[in-house]
């Protein structure tokens, strides 16, 4: 079928043009008028429905202070204490549990919210796990879900689970508290349940939408959170500075309230003061939005109604706009850089005249611009490899912190000192006041720090071994060259190892810099060279390819192998630079043009 711009008439085109463009305008006000209407409708319900989530915050703020409260209160009961400081006399640590237990049955039944209480204690004289009052052995703390998050704390929140007792099941929020003697010795720990209906009764008020419950360390607190709190939001919640506010967002489908999914949806949301826990209520936008489409219908059926008369002044006006608009249609489509351009008429002297007199400026304009292109293609490239160079940092920050917290758990703090001080030697290297790139000499002190830190983490299973000529400490390159790869030995190389050997080399060979990292791990993986041409995964790799292929295109190289004696070498070359390159640029300008 032949185009429709080569078969019609130009005049029967514009005036299918204006038609067409007064019936884009007219979709386009229904489309804004219920865009408005809606944000408004939104802004409303966001309002009120961040006060209700204030009160509410506040009510169950209520409600946790009271359990924290009673809670301090069991936790500092001389009679208490001084059950769980008697060892050896088992008739007085007889007579002194049923003391407790009643006390404690008292602040059970006067509470309407405390499902039960749990002791974790050392010698329990009596077992009763499935009784509203429970002393329990201290050693099944850790068999319990909760055991990491209560083993950090003085005292902490537990989100919804299901306790039992002679009364049967409950789902319940429970609270853990330490409990020290006077000398401030560990005594055990004691957990109060709360009724999960105390907490629903307060979710679910004034209104049937399902909402969040999480706390400062924004986790979910009941079942109903976990199941709404999907990857994406648990994002979007983690970047919330504000106490209370709204925003629109996209979500998958949880089901809730008959959402699907990807559809748009208005979330608000209230943060509890000083505690930090967050109420989250997530409404569908079509809900919000039901009232605007009739506003908007409206409008476009007025519109219509205007349309006939419109499309007759924009048929005469398309047969008096012909004859100009083609002598101008022709002159562009001769319109070629740094060519003679068309002659256009003179004697114009309304619009049509300023139209042709714009044109040849605008041909003008055109050479000038694109001759300034160039230098914009330029800086172009430029702020491509500082992305490539930035894009490097956040991988490497988080591996480093990843082992900093590793060993903090496992070794205790004896190292920290140390690590600390390797860290900041390698983040004032990272940062190099905005540098592209430095000395050789400092990009192998970075990689050392890195690699001490791993040795203290391998407490000296790891050996590293240097061999850099003189000369090329004074060398420049790319910031961040070696490091990657030193660390693709440890994340990958010694996978699943304690033990391995780091070689690194620097030698310089008829005006080229060679680097080499060498290592005793796995070795290369069947399909490495499958791998390394994906696009996720080998981010060390393929962030250093990239860079030098942006600095030096085809005079660098990088070969990755397998040795004989096992494990993985790889090796860049590229030319030997004595002087920082100006702009943060090698061979990238000479080698596009």
């Amino acid at each position: 079928m032949q185009h429709p711009f080569k078969r019609w008439r130009i005049d029967i085109l514009l005036f299918g043009s204006f038609a067409l463009l007064i019936l884009l305008l007219l979709a386009a006000v229904g489309w804004g008028a219920f865009r408005l209407s809606s944000q408004q409708l939104a802004e409303n319900t966001s309002v009120y429905q961040a006060r209700l989530l204030k009160e509410l915050n506040q009510q169950l703020g209520i409600l946790r202070q009271s359990i924290e409260q009673t809670s301090l209160s069991i936790a500092r009961d001389p009679a208490l204490l001084e059950h769980l400081a008697i060892r050896r006399d088992a008739y007085a640590k007889y007579r002194s549990y049923q003391n407790v237990i009643n006390n404690l049955k008292g602040q059970v039944i006067s509470s309407s919210t405390i499902f039960s209480i749990q002791i974790y204690m050392y010698d329990p004289i009596v077992i009763g796990e499935k009784e509203d009052i429970a002393m329990l052995p201290h050693d099944r703390l850790q068999g319990e879900a909760w055991y990491d998050l209560a083993a950090k704390s003085d005292f902490v929140w537990i989100p919804e689970r299901e306790v039992v007792t002679d009364r049967g099941r409950k789902k319940v929020i429970s609270f853990a508290r330490k409990i020290y003697a006077p000398d401030l010795a560990y005594m055990g720990l004691i957990v109060i349940n709360v009724k999960l209906e105390a907490f629903e009764s307060v979710l679910r008020r004034n209104s049937e939408a399902q909402r969040l419950l999480l706390d400062s360390g924004n986790r979910p607190m009941t079942a109903d959170s976990v199941t709404r709190l999907t990857p994406e939001l648990l994002e979007v919640v983690r970047g919330l500075e504000k106490e209370e506010g709204y925003m629109p967002m996209n979500r998958g489908g949880d089901g809730e309230r008959g959402a699907s999914s990807g559809e748009k949806a208005l979330m608000v949301w209230s943060k509890a003061f000083p505690d930090g826990w967050m109420l989250i209520e997530i409404t569908p936008w079509r809900e919000i939005a039901s009232g605007s489409w009739r506003l908007a219908l409206t409008l476009f059926m007025l519109g219509l109604s205007a349309l006939l008369p419109a499309l007759l002044l924009t048929l005469y006006l398309s047969r008096q706009f012909t004859r100009p608009v083609r002598l101008l249609v022709r002159s562009m489509s001769g319109f070629t850089i740094h060519q003679p351009d068309t002659p256009l008429p003179n004697d114009y002297r309304n619009e049509f005249g300023s139209l042709f007199g714009g044109f040849r400026k605008l041909r003008e304009r055109v050479d000038e611009l694109y001759a300034a292109q160039q230098a914009q293609y330029a800086r172009q490239k430029e702020a491509e490899l500082q992305a490539l160079q930035a894009s490097i940092n956040p991988h490497f920050l988080y591996n480093t912190l990843d082992q900093l917290n590793w060993m903090a758990i496992e070794a205790g703090h004896e190292m920290m000192s140390r690590v600390l001080e390797l860290m900041g030697r390698m983040f004032r290297t990272t940062l190099s006041n905005g540098e592209t790139w430095i000395t050789l000499e400092e990009e192998l002190n970075h990689t050392l720090c890195y690699l001490e830190i791993q040795q203290l983490r391998w407490k000296g299973e790891l050996a590293v071994e240097t061999e850099v000529e003189p000369d090329c400490l004074t060398l420049y390159v790319p910031k961040l060259t070696l490091q990657p790869l030193v660390e693709n030995s440890m994340v990958h190389g010694f996978h699943g190892r304690h033990s391995g050997t780091v070689r690194i080399l620097a030698d310089v060979r008829d005006g080229r810099i060679r680097l080499q990292v060498t290592d005793d791990g796995v070795g290369l993986a069947a399909d490495w060279r499958e791998r390394r041409n994906r696009k996720t995964g080998g981010y060390g790799l393929r962030n250093i390819e990239e860079r030098l292929d942006a600095y030096f295109g085809i005079d660098c190289k990088i070969v990755a192998e397998a040795p004989e004696s096992g494990g993985t070498s790889v090796t860049l070359s590229f030319p030997a630079l004595r002087e920082k390159p100006e702009g943060g640029r090698s061979h990238v300008a000479d080698r596009d043009h």
